[in-house]
Parts: C-alpha cells; sequence; structure tokens
C-alpha cells in the first residue's frame, strides 16, 4: 500500500503467506443455510439480529494476515515550501505517482508492485541531478531485524507471532530493499 506524503513516504509491505498460524479451510459448511436468515434479518431493519447471525457464518479462528512491515521514505523538505503537490492512480497500469515542486525543482515518484517479479518498484525522479536525497528505513510490528547488506541493500528479517511462540525457527519472511541510482 502506498500512502504517499512530501517530506516522508510509507509504503506498506505485505506478503500473502505471512499469517500467525496454520493454513486451514476456515469456512463453515452451514454458511449458506444462515444466509437467508442474515438478509431477512437485515430488511427488516433487524441490524443486531443480522450480526449475530453473520457471526454463526464464520468459520473457526484459524491465524491472522500480519503485514510484514513498511519501508519508509524521508527526504527531509519542509512541507510547507511545496507547490503543486499531486497525487494520482492509474487504475489501468497499475501505477502510483506523487509529484511536487520543491525549491524551484520538480519532483516525482512513481511506484508499481510487480506479481511474477514479486517486487515492489519505486522510481524518483527530479529535474535537476544531485537534488534526491533521502533516508531509507523499515519497521515491522514482528519480531524483526533490520541490517544493512553493503552500501546499497537493506534488508527486514522477521517472524510471524505463533510461530516462534510454539518454537519453529525455520520460516523466517523477509524483504529486502536494492538501490540503483542513474543520472
Amino acid at each position: 500500500m502506498v500512502f504517499g506524503g512530501v517530506s516522508r513516504d510509507r509504503f506498506q509491505i505485505n506478503d500473502n503467506t505471512l499469517w500467525s498460524g496454520e493454513p486451514e479451510a476456515g469456512n463453515n459448511p452451514n454458511g449458506p443455510q444462515i444466509l437467508p436468515s442474515v438478509r431477512e434479518a437485515i430488511l427488516a431493519g433487524k441490524y443486531e439480529e443480522a450480526a449475530v447471525l453473520w457471526k454463526k457464518m464464520q468459520g473457526p479462528y484459524s491465524a491472522r494476515y500480519l503485514p510484514m512491515g513498511d519501508l519508509w521514505l524521508n527526504f527531509h523538505q519542509e512541507e510547507k515550501e511545496v507547490k503543486a503537490y499531486r497525487r494520482d492512480l492509474d487504475l489501468e497500469g497499475a501505477v502510483s505517482t506523487v509529484s511536487y515542486t520543491y525549491q524551484g525543482v520538480q519532483y516525482q515518484r512513481e511506484s508499481f508492485v510487480s506479481y511474477p517479479d514479486k517486487a515492489l518498484v519505486i522510481r524518483l525522479k527530479a529535474n535537476k541531478a544531485k537534488s534526491i536525497t533521502l533516508d531509507l528505513s523499515m519497521t515491522s510490528k514482528l519480531k524483526s531485524t533490520v541490517s544493512a547488506r553493503g552500501k546499497d541493500v537493506l534488508s527486514l528479517v522477521g517472524k510471524a507471532p505463533v510461530l516462534w511462540l510454539i518454537g519453529i525457527t525455520n520460516l523466517n519472511r523477509w524483504f529486502m530493499i536494492a538501490l540503483r541510482e542513474r543520472g
């Protein structure tokens, strides 16, 4: 997920395999029989009754999906000095864009996720050379560590809570940020 912003931007990093428990079907086989009663209660304006019935449609609790962490881009720019700020989401191309002018320099940040490559791509541009300065950081609410690998890779390794609570230690989840500079 892209949050946007000028001086600070946040990208939430997720992985569809990061759960706090074990894979489990989770469907209630009686759900389809309960659905007509839920609909009737809603149409009758009995919303509390509908909520109670709806909960009976749910399957057993098995696990929670957890976000892996956040990638933070800190640009050290005063937001009150920004002009022509614009956020855009191109639904056909699945590209998020943030653009603005700061101290006479035009900045643009484009991002997209490639499912086949399992990659978040962020492109930073400015119309003046050497004007992009930022700090990168990663955080997570999971038990995790962040480390630098050389001068152009930042890595976060973490575990889902139930996995390390029950002693399974070989199911680490990680993401890495690789930096490439052009121009």
